[in-house]
């Protein structure tokens, strides 16, 4: 959905664009980099970088919500 956001505000406003293009490449990182390091220490029972990695995933996603919000008040501007 964030390739499709980013595709669409092409057209109507480049800062939104930029940032919804941040919030895809941090998607794909988190989809295919860090969710199988987390599924790694999981199997391993490593607990400690378990929680690392699982903070770094909330992070990124709470980074991409405010990112989102910023975008929808540029494309509403």
């Amino acid at each position: 959905m964030s390739a499709v956001a980013t595709a669409a505000a092409l057209a109507v406003s480049g800062q939104a664009t930029i940032v919804l293009a941040v919030i895809l490449i941090a998607t794909i990182y988190a989809r295919q980099i860090l969710m199988p390091q987390i599924n790694v220490a999981t199997d391993r029972d490593d607990q400690t970088t378990f929680k690392r990695l699982h903070g770094l995933s909330v992070a990124i996603q709470l980074v991409q919500i405010g990112l989102a919000a910023w975008a929808v008040v540029l494309l509403s501007a």
